[in-house]
């Protein structure tokens, strides 16, 4: 839903790791999977495109792309008078489906996590986005023409932090020295010019100069701006203050300058504002940097991560990555080596479990058996204390072929649990295990801990089992003293019973509840539960998924403690489907005060 240039910029960012069919298919070439089994590809994705009155979006982009990395499938399509899309002839599989209508943005914000499979229907709903204009004007009162202007997104519709501050629109100062910010989210921006385009190799006169920030600052008095979809805030005036910065500059160590398949995108990132300030290319073909070089200019004193990840432009996924920490404090940093290392991997197997006898189907009603194709597996790393996850997930996920078989690729060192999903309601983990390591012993419980995963190395033979006869609770939150509001973030816990569950991460569940109480929490494992809410972590960024408290051997403790005080239980069977819950919500008691000295 953005302009051109920000679209620009997504292929910049996200197409530096996609493969070569996904960029074609940005670039709005038609792309089909090779080689694929016809039986297989009987696969249909539709959908309509409206706005918040039912009036239909004519001629939208309709981008679908396969998740799956062996035979990747990815389509451009646009919706018809009544806003309607359809693809035909997809492989059986797991897809993403990105509308884009300028200026218009998502109602549900939500919806950009969304996946579907073949067969479904992606019904979307937009409104106008919100509008920032204004002018961007020399010292000497002269328009800046051709200087970028983008709004970074630093809080949510709710006031809430985001994790990382996103681009949330980018254009260019016209002759007049006018801009235009369309298609914004709900949210709190900083809007900031720069003399540089911030995400092309492209030269200027200004790149040496320090951005700046509405009204005429630098970013830590940056004035925010609070927008509403469907707002126009105009008057949004830069004064360019054209300050020299100083200069990032070193080598990727471990660029290979002969290898004319690969190149390295390099991202620049402010530990302290948490924005992206700078990206590049550092590839054979480009003359300024063939030898591995690079260099950020016109970058304030600051601590800064640098990022580096290569790309192959046949597609294939094997390559490597590195970081660097930066400090920049009242002079140019050079010399600053950035380390690629091969990435990681793990591969495995995602077997399917049928419901187990006779009597139980009976209870059960599977309405649509799945294939393991048509499900995912995810990696997911635990990030290091104060550094970003600037990793792609669609790096790290991958939709097994219709034998089970995976491989998370693209993994840097570090640790990682497995997040199975897209297992539709009638399905639930039962286990991830590695095999026994003697005879006579037992599987290896993978879910256990996070697997530690080495630069350079595979961790083979993981099964993921996947089982028949999930369990479901919907329902509502609601305040156990009546007068008492809820608090505006709440998250539910379902914490299992059963004392030799205790430390089965898989038992564990939870979700946000809604601004009105409402939660949902699918793909249970049948068996008695705790069930508890509580205000969710400060920490708990709203642009992410909340990484789940009971991965924290302290706060699973402290779940297990708090729920088998709140003694609210639930016996779930297989298949059962909870409805109209209503869990009470009791706030928790306030620490002891401290005792006096006499």
């Amino acid at each position: 839903m953005k302009n051109s240039l920000a679209l620009a910029v997504a292929w910049l960012l996200l197409g530096a790791m996609a493969s070569a069919q996904t960029r074609s298919a940005l670039l709005g070439v038609p792309q089909t999977a090779t080689g694929a089994n016809s039986e297989k590809r009987a696969g249909v994705i539709s959908g309509r495109l409206t706005d918040t009155a039912g009036q239909p979006i004519v001629n939208a982009v309709v981008y679908i792309g396969s998740v799956a990395f062996s035979g990747r499938e990815s389509r451009n399509t646009s919706t018809d008078e009544q806003g309607r899309f359809r693809v035909t002839d997809l492989t059986r599989g797991v897809y993403f489906v990105s509308p884009n209508a300028p200026g218009y943005v998502m109602l549900d914000e939500e919806t950009w996590r969304r996946m579907y499979r073949t067969g479904d229907t992606a019904n979307f709903t937009v409104t106008k986005g919100a509008v920032i204009t204004g002018t961007v004007m020399s010292l000497t009162n002269e328009p800046m023409t051709g200087c970028s202007v983008q709004a970074i997104r630093i809080r949510d519709k709710d006031g809430h932090p985001v994790s990382i501050s996103r681009l949330g629109a980018l254009t260019e100062v016209d002759d007049r020295g006018v801009y235009r910010l369309y298609g914004l989210s709900s949210g709190t921006y900083v809007v900031v010019a720069s003399g540089k385009h911030p995400y092309f190799n492209q030269g200027s006169v200004y790149e040496n100069d320090v951005p700046t920030y509405y009204p005429s600052s630098t970013r830590d008095t940056a004035q925010p701006l609070t927008v509403q979809v469907g707002e126009e805030v105009s008057g949004i005036d830069i004064r360019y203050r054209g300050e020299h910065g100083h200069a990032i500059s070193g080598k990727i160590i471990g660029y290979n300058a002969e290898s004319a398949n690969q190149y390295f995108n390099l991202q620049l990132f402010n530990l302290t504002s948490r924005m992206v300030e700078g990206a590049t290319n550092v590839a054979a073909f480009y003359p300024s940097n063939n030898d591995g070089s690079f260099a950020f200019y016109g970058v304030t004193d600051g601590d800064y991560v640098l990022m580096a990840m290569m790309n192959r432009f046949d597609g294939k996924l094997a390559g490597s990555s590195g970081r660097a920490r930066v400090k920049v404090k009242g002079a140019d940093a050079t010399g600053v080596d950035v380390t690629v290392v091969p990435y990681g991997s793990i591969a495995g197997t995602l077997v399917i479990e049928p419901l187990p006898s006779a009597s139980t189907q009976s209870k059960c009603e599977i309405k649509r058996r799945l294939t393991p194709d048509e499900m995912l597996v995810k990696a997911r790393r635990e990030g290091k204390v104060g550094e970003p996850d600037l990793n792609f997930n669609f790096l790290q996920q991958n939709a097994p072929s219709d034998k089970g078989e995976f491989a998370l690729t693209g993994l840097e060192a570090g640790q990682y649990h497995i997040e199975p999903s897209m297992l539709s309601e009638d399905y639930y983990v039962r286990s991830i295990t590695f095999p026994a390591p003697a005879k006579n012993q037992p599987p290896v419980d993978a879910a256990r801990t996070p697997l530690a995963v080495k630069s350079g190395e595979r961790l083979n033979n993981l099964t993921v089992t996947i089982a028949e006869g999930a369990a479901a609770v919907r329902g509502r939150v609601v305040s156990a003293t009546e007068s008492a509001r809820l608090p505006d973030r709440l998250r539910v816990h379902l914490v299992p019973a059963e004392k030799e569950a205790a430390n089965d991460l898989l038992r564990f569940a939870e979700a946000r509840a809604g601004a009105d109480g409402a939660f949902v929490i699918n793909n249970l494992a049948p068996g008695h539960y705790f069930m508890l809410a509580r205000p969710a972590a400060d920490d708990d960024a709203s642009d992410e998924a909340a990484r789940p408290a009971a991965w924290t051997a302290t706060e699973r403790a402290a779940l297990l403690k708090q729920a088998a005080a709140a003694n609210l239980t639930l016996d779930l069977q297989p298949c059962q489907r909870l409805m109209d819950h209503v869990l009470k919500y009791t706030p928790p008691a306030p620490p002891p005060a401290p005792k006096k000295n006499p």
